[in-house]
């Protein structure tokens, strides 16, 4: 991916239980962090070996997210990813859930 992309990322899971959502544009952010937040969601997105984390594989009060986007290629594309197993590259994306007022 290069340049803008626009994620919507959603957050399950945790002691409540409750469900968060945010949009964000890379754009926003820092270019270095945009691209290397860009390259993690295209590896995830393209690395097949990795199923889908199953509920129940992780802590009952873990957060799962949901990043649904648009890759280079114009593919819509939908990577769930676990709390253990989300990569350090897209915790800004995952920040701006906390950091924005929610969306319903």
């Amino acid at each position: 991916m290069i340049g803008r992309v626009r994620v919507d990322i959603e957050r399950s899971g945790g002691v409540a239980g409750l469900i968060r959502r945010a949009d964000v544009d890379t754009s926003d952010l820092d270019a270095g962090v945009a691209r290397q937040a860009e390259a993690a969601l295209t590896a995830l997105a393209g690395d097949r070996q990795a199923p889908r984390q199953a509920p129940g594989s992780q802590r009952p009060d873990a957060f799962q997210y949901t990043f649904r986007f648009r890759d280079g290629a114009g593919r819509d594309q939908t990577v769930v990813v676990g709390e253990s197993r989300l990569p350090a590259a897209l915790r800004p994306l995952t920040e701006q859930i906390t950091a924005r007022r929610p969306r319903a």
